[in-house]
């Protein structure tokens, strides 16, 4: 049996190997996830050099080794000149596929995850610079909802109670909860442990704090139950519904995304974050980069 074969892929993370060589990680959507070395890509007059960056998608000839398979040829389909001009559109789609390595399986292909990050870096290139962080958020959220723990964000996780702006704007509130995967109705009590009380007042998008949350079942009335939570703002819960993919699919009015200032989408997009890295149970390393690049 040949231990050659023909595949097309996208580059979505490389780094040095040994004197001159490359470690790829390539998406295809024949092959899924492939760990591939590019020799001598590293060195000055290597043909492999531009093939073997970021974000070139490649018609590539590799062969099967033990752990690691070898790219013998590539030739350039098509790449992203616009990404390496502009550090946020950069920085951006790095972030994306941070998320697309956290899901993707070695060997196991995935037409439709491929397509979808091809459709994202064609739409991040054409986007104005104003709106390159929405454009991050937007796809993070398709992101996760390919991945299938796209969060409940209508109902309440545990009571399937439907949620109300008003709940939000008023006490007890909602809080986004990483454990149940989406929202979820809670209440603050007296008897309260005295950090508890301090972080529901914070800002931060990211805590472990002691909740009162409302049971799926009334006669049970209110437990206490350690949670990695955030309690919403309305402009949070707006955003995160707007950017779901069926609102997505629906026309929007030119200025519903500029109605919300860039710190509300800075706060959904660090609760996407935590979210992400909570159930992939791994960091996004490109996340440190966003608020310096973007100057948030």
């Amino acid at each position: 049996m040949s231990r050659t074969y023909q595949a097309e892929g996208i580059i979505l993370k490389a780094s040095a190997m040994g004197e001159a060589d490359r470690l790829l990680s390539v998406l295809s959507p024949s092959e899924g996830l492939i760990k591939l070395i590019a020799p001598n890509a590293r060195k000055t007059k290597s043909k492999m050099g531009g093939r073997t960056a970021l974000f070139v998608v490649n018609q590539m000839m590799c062969l099967k080794g033990r752990s690691l398979d070898k790219l013998l040829q590539a030739d350039v389909k098509y790449s992203y000149p616009g990404l390496s001009k502009h550090l946020a559109k950069l920085t951006t789609a790095q972030y994306w596929a941070e998320l697309i390595l956290c899901q993707s399986i070695d060997g196991s292909a995935d037409r439709k995850l491929y397509e979808l990050f091809i459709q994202l870096l064609a739409q991040l290139e054409d986007c104005e610079p104003q709106r390159v962080y929405i454009a991050l958020v937007q796809g993070m959220s398709l992101l996760l909802h390919h991945a299938g723990i796209n969060p409940q964000l209508n109902y309440c996780c545990r009571s399937q109670e439907k949620i109300e702006p008003t709940l939000i704007e008023n006490r007890p509130g909602v809080l986004f909860s990483y454990e149940d995967g989406g929202v979820i109705l809670a209440e603050a009590s007296s008897a309260a442990p005295k950090r508890e009380k301090s972080l529901l007042g914070e800002t931060k998008t990211d805590y472990t704090g002691y909740v009162q949350s409302r049971s799926p079942s009334s006669n049970q009335g209110y437990r206490w139950s350690p949670q990695r939570i955030h309690r919403l703002t309305l402009a949070q819960w707006l955003i995160l519904n707007v950017i779901t993919p069926e609102s997505l699919s629906i026309p929007q009015p030119t200025n519903v995304y500029e109605e919300f200032g860039t710190h509300h989408w800075s706060s959904v997009e660090k609760i996407l974050r935590g979210y992400a890295q909570h159930h992939f149970d791994r960091s996004i390393r490109s996340a440190s980069l966003v608020n310096t690049v973007f100057q948030l």
